[in-house]
């Protein structure tokens, strides 16, 4: 199985940060045994050029973040403080792993993946919740340039998709499914093609039969 990675992810966050950027690093070092006997590829992301991302966000804000020139506001917002150096680099490799990893999946009709990503509370023209730019939203239009007809996604963090949900809103191609904690960030939800809101501490059999039944129907 292809995966891209890069050491950036974590590194592109500062120790300081109250953001768990270890668990790059850590799941990175438990694949690599696997990588080792041949179960998984690592594959270093190429940064994803601005352009490409302002085909799905604002350009105005794409231009400001890529430039430096985002106000503390819209910093403290996204949060990841205090920036580092490479924040910049970090948020277009990791967009452009998550863009990489859909193209080769495409291309070759295999399983891959991104060992970042999933920055679903990034909105069209401002981030939030520790979220840049969307690389969901992102590679589902990449898709849907590139000849896909129909995208699903998946997500099933604790925090609902706010990001990919009102971004996604007026495109009927894709499908936008999100299971999540209904007490919990963000605290003012939007509306995804499927939302599925669980109670704090719902237990493993009740979540099987909450979310993975419908899917199956």
């Amino acid at each position: 199985m292809k995966l891209w990675y890069s050491d950036i992810y974590t590194g592109g966050i500062s120790a300081e940060s109250r953001f768990p950027r270890l668990r790059y690093r850590l799941v990175q070092r438990m694949l690599a045994i696997g990588a080792g006997r041949g179960a998984f590829q690592l594959i270093e992301p190429q940064p994803l050029s601005a352009e490409l991302i302002a085909l799905s966000h604002s350009p105005q804000y794409v231009l400001d973040f890529v430039n430096g020139d985002l106000t503390e506001k819209a910093k403290r917002r996204i949060g990841l403080r205090p920036w580092t150096s490479a924040i910049i680099e970090r948020t277009l490799k990791l967009t452009g792993g998550t863009v990489e990893a859909t193209r080769a999946a495409l291309r070759e009709g295999s399983i891959t993946g991104n060992l970042g990503g999933g920055t679903h509370h990034a909105f069209y023209d401002h981030g939030a919740g520790y979220c840049i730019f969307n690389d969901l939203v992102i590679a589902a239009h990449c898709a849907l340039r590139e000849g896909c007809e129909r995208v699903m996604i998946i997500d099933l963090d604790v925090h609902q998709g706010d990001g990919t949900a009102a971004m996604l809103q007026d495109e009927p191609r894709v499908f936008t499914f999100s299971a999540h904690c209904k007490k919990n960030f963000p605290f003012h939800k939007q509306h995804s093609d499927l939302d599925i809101e669980l109670a704090p501490g719902t237990e493993d059999q009740e979540y099987e039969q909450c979310v993975f039944v419908p899917l199956s129907d």
